[in-house]
């Protein structure tokens, strides 16, 4: 046999055997990465998996111990509300006893700040305590009797928070929108109550020079401050005060008041302001906005609008 023609075999041979070992070891490197991406999606499941289970046990156990302390409670239903009323805090407390004794009456007491206060239950089993403003509220109910007393603590609350109101914003086309909402607790104060109501227009200091420039920065705020800092803020904020115009509102409960803002838009001067929101109480209680409720900037080319939901708080007189 020719000798070369074997050597040419040879090579033919140990070519096709390259290129099926070179076609075997791409398919087992792609089934590698396939596998890897199998085991990335399955790690990713079975962690979301994990996440969810464990958010639903905390949620069950959230429940269990809710259903445990309501029936371990002398009470099938309670609530407490706050209301300012002048310098003063209203506490509305609301309770149904599960089982009210031949001769028991049932009382409300408040502590906050090392004072007692109590007041008894009307036939509604509702009543309202009196007390001096304070940061933090500890309500006890009790049914007294001849023979004695049972009472149920309740958890401390924040009087802050309960007079804290919600507040979203809606920008239209040349004005802004405020809405006070009205969530699951009533407002702590009438809609009639509101005295006077603004909007400040304050300079940030930031200036947009082209349309897809960013964000200026923003004049400070005070988050977490105690009530005379908030207040001392305003006091020194400067800028534009322009009464809110209120608007009816029927799309949910609430307050809507809007300012109109076309005069910010004609001058196109690409500041960025931003807006604060203040109103009073015909009890001279002033809310207002710790943050700004919403930026603005216009310029020949666009517009750059920004808001959302905030937060008012009270400042007593």
């Amino acid at each position: 046999m020719d000798k070369e023609f074997v050597k040419n075999t040879a090579l033919l041979l140990s070519f096709i055997i390259l290129a099926i070992n070179f076609f075997g070891i791409h398919q087992l490197k792609e089934e590698m990465e396939n596998l890897k991406r199998d085991n990335i999606r399955l790690e990713s499941s079975l962690q979301t998996g994990i996440s969810d289970l464990e958010s639903g046990m905390r949620e069950s156990q959230g429940e269990i111990k809710k259903e445990l302390k309501m029936a371990q409670s002398l009470f099938s239903e309670y609530s407490v509300d706050l209301k300012l009323q002048g310098e003063r805090i209203a506490v509305s407390v609301y309770a149904l006893p599960k089982e009210q004794r031949t001769g028991e009456q049932l009382f409300a007491r408040i502590e906050a700040d090392g004072r007692t206060y109590e007041q008894e239950f009307d036939q509604g089993f509702r009543t309202e305590v009196l007390i001096d403003k304070t940061d933090r509220i500890k309500p006890v109910l009790i049914l007294k009797s001849d023979s004695g007393e049972r009472r149920e603590v309740l958890e401390e609350v924040s009087a802050k928070e309960l007079l804290a109101v919600k507040v979203s914003g809606n920008w239209m086309e040349e004005s802004f929108c405020l809405v006070i909402k009205e969530g699951e607790r009533p407002l702590p104060f009438g809609k009639e109550e509101i005295e006077q109501a603004e909007f400040i227009i304050a300079d940030s200091g930031g200036v947009r020079t082209g349309a897809s420039s960013g964000y200026g920065q923003t004049q400070a705020s005070v988050p977490e401050t105690s009530e005379e800092e908030v207040a001392e803020f305003y006091r020194g904020l400067q800028g534009e005060r322009i009464q809110a115009l209120k608007m009816p509102w029927t799309e949910t409960p609430g307050i809507a008041y809007r300012v109109e803002l076309s005069e910010y838009i004609d001058r196109k001067d690409g500041v960025y302001y931003d807006i604060y929101f203040s109103m009073t109480t015909r009890d001279d209680i002033r809310y207002v906005s710790e943050n700004p409720v919403a930026s603005f900037s216009f310029l020949e080319n666009g517009r750059s609008t920004g808001g959302g939901d905030d937060m008012l708080r009270p400042l007593f007189p």
